[in-house]
């Protein structure tokens, strides 16, 4: 990646002038005086005036922005898709379009009330993870094994992924009684 090898040559770059700087004040190639007095003198240029301190505000801020923008490159950035490889290219499936699939996948099942899908990507491979509230007079091991058909099917027949795994995490909800007001 040109960012991480940009980064590593900065970084050595400073690291060979602060050891040139190092050695130099240690065998009095440099006096300490005069690093001193460079020191001084760059100071007073930018506490001159309004003008010098404004300059020297901006040259620290763009400092700070550029460390800033190299350490945001060490980050690692977490892709939101999954990759796969077709004879024609690659071809990237957003991680919502994965969920619109899995809700849509669900939409006709009566038993279902509720369906809430994330997506973790394990390697190259999604694995989907689904929180289901569902009616109580529902058959759980029925309802799983038919929602786990019913999705897989989509999103195969849909982007041609092939899903490492789909969890399901059942709750029921319980029948709420009318109360009637005497």
């Amino acid at each position: 990646m040109f960012w991480g090898k940009l980064l590593a040559f900065i970084l050595a770059v400073i690291s060979l002038a602060i050891a040139f700087f190092m050695v130099s004040l240690f065998f009095n190639f440099v006096s300490v005086l005069n690093v001193q007095q460079w020191f001084l003198s760059f100071y007073l240029f930018f506490v001159q005036n309004i003008f010098f301190k404004i300059l020297g505000f901006l040259v620290a801020a763009l400092f700070v922005f550029l460390a800033g923008a190299l350490l945001r490159f060490l980050l690692p950035k977490e892709e939101n898709c999954i990759i796969y490889s077709t004879p024609e290219g690659e071809i990237k499936v957003s991680f919502n379009s994965l969920k619109a699939l899995t809700k849509d996948a669900l939409q006709n099942m009566t038993e279902i009330i509720q369906a809430d899908p994330e997506i973790i990507k394990i390697g190259n491979d999604a694995r989907i993870l689904l929180r289901l509230l569902v009616r109580s007079d529902a058959s759980v091991p029925d309802l799983s094994a038919a929602v786990q058909n019913k999705v897989r099917e989509r999103i195969e027949k849909q982007t041609g992924i092939v899903l490492k795994d789909i969890k399901l995490f059942v709750d029921l909800k319980p029948e709420e009684k009318l109360v009637e007001n005497p």
